[in-house]
């Protein structure tokens, strides 16, 4: 992760720093250097790594210490007890090792605590049979914190996807009011030089002054939808301070070359595109989530099993003293344990069963909201790259209609009412088809977001 922002920082310092624009490419990147909810997500996932930590301590190696004293009474015997024990990640196990010594007198009861003059040294190990011999607490804990940390990759590249398609569309907002104001104002001028020549034609006497103001409402029109489009442009502008400093956004101006579009879209790529749906960030983290919910049913059938545990044990005891310490001991036990009915075992393992079952009707229902969604961005797609193509030739269409209508006026065939229309119209139809271009290009970003795609897509880009 710290490698892929390295990356992003250099090549936003290569791309920017004499640039008089910013393209989409370099806000992006520049929320991958240094927006804070990533940051938020990075710390989410140290905290999971601590998890595992915390989950993996439970087989880390433990000493104790005891010691024992007949203050009072007939006898008067002193024992103290030193134990290291290392618990095993394999049939719910330990192996120890133990040193006693004991001093004074015992009564037969507390016999076991004599020792020799240098006390008595042990070895053991326990192991469970059956409760606890494939799977326990401490090493499900251990699974399935694993697992969170893959949870966690997920759920960064859902956030990260999220991020980025919020931020693009913000862009796209600002860039499309950005190019409508460009448009605007050089129809503005083009329209201030006819305004002129009319106007030359007006003090002649050739035209009525009518004719003129007529003109001017034209001006007066590309004046109201600049002042809607600075609006819109002002607000937009505000809304990407949440995503690059206010600065860069104040200083310099969108751009966005067709060659540097990194979500295009054909029908290769969408078939590309749609393979990529099996391996969306949220089926993944409900994959993973089933995985953890297995281990957690074997945890519940290990449970209800009967608890048969075996310990084994060598010990010798060093020094002086009754002939019958001597020898060395090797001790063996079984315990075993199992409540009648266990019923809360039952219960536990009905539960977990059931939460399976949810689980994986759950991943059947985000597949196929998936699908859904992905279709339906497929369906806007095709509709907005139709409908850019329908404005272009409506553009084409209203600019030679304009045009004949200015001949015919220029001509005395028409009068400037008809030749108004005309302009107004051509005016409008470059806005349509500066708006049905940027929906394209929203469309197709829906696409790669529909799929989860956009931080592997910027990554390729920045590359």
């Amino acid at each position: 992760m710290r490698n892929l922002l390295i990356l992003f920082t250099l090549s936003f310092i290569c791309g920017a720093t004499q640039a008089s624009s910013i393209t989409l490419t370099q806000l992006l990147e520049q929320v991958m250097v240094s927006h804070p909810y990533l940051q938020v997500l990075e710390q989410q996932g140290r905290q999971q790594r601590f998890a595992l930590d915390n989950a993996d301590a439970a087989f880390d190696p433990y000493i104790g210490q005891s010691a024992d004293s007949r203050l009072s009474g007939y006898y008067s015997g002193d024992v103290a007890t030193s134990e290291f024990a290392q618990p095993l990640r394999d049939m719910n196990g330990e192996i120890y090792t133990r040193y006693r010594i004991a001093d004074g007198d015992f009564p037969v009861y507390d016999g076991q605590y004599d020792t020799l003059s240098a006390g008595e040294a042990s070895i053991g190990v326990k192991l469970s049979l059956l409760k606890g011999r494939e799977t326990d607490e401490r090493r499900t804990a251990v699974r399935n914190a694993r697992l969170d940390i893959e949870r966690w990759e997920t759920d960064y590249l859902l956030g990260v996807n999220k991020l980025l398609f919020s931020a693009s569309m913000t862009f796209l907002n600002w860039y499309e009011s950005h190019l409508k104001i460009e448009r605007l104002t050089e129809l503005r001028r083009t329209l201030e030089k006819q305004e002129a020549a009319l106007a030359k034609k007006v003090e002649q006497g050739d035209e009525a002054r009518v004719t003129l103001e007529a003109f001017e409402a034209n001006l007066l029109e590309i004046d109201l939808l600049r002042a809607a489009e600075e609006q819109k442009l002002q607000s937009s502008a505000t809304k990407l301070y949440y995503y690059v400093p206010a600065k860069w956004v104040s200083r310099l101006e969108p751009e966005l070359a067709t060659e540097g579009w990194p979500f295009q879209v054909n029908p290769t790529l969408l078939s590309d595109l749609k393979n990529k749906l099996s391996g969306h960030p949220l089926t993944d983290d409900l994959s993973l989530a089933l995985e953890q919910q297995r281990n957690k049913q074997r945890l519940a059938a290990n449970n209800l099993l009967p608890k048969l545990d075996v310990k084994a044990e060598l010990a010798r005891d060093m020094g002086t003293g009754p002939k019958s310490l001597t020898q060395t001991d090797t001790k063996i036990g079984l315990s075993f344990s199992y409540p009648l009915g266990n019923r809360q075992a039952k219960a536990k393992a009905a539960s977990a069963q059931a939460k399976y079952k949810e689980l994986e009707f759950k991943l059947q229902d985000t597949e196929r909201k998936l699908n859904q969604q992905f279709e339906t961005a497929v369906a806007q797609w095709q509709q907005s790259t139709r409908l850019s193509d329908l404005n272009a030739k409506a553009a084409t269409l209203a600019d030679r209609l304009q045009a004949v209508e200015k001949t015919r006026f220029d001509a005395g065939d028409t009068d400037i009412f008809v030749l108004n229309a005309r302009q107004i119209a051509f005016i409008k139809a470059q806005l349509k088809l500066i708006a049905a271009r940027i929906d394209e290009r929203r469309a197709q970003l829906s696409l790669y977001y529909a799929v989860g795609g956009l931080p592997a897509t910027l990554t390729r880009q920045s590359r």
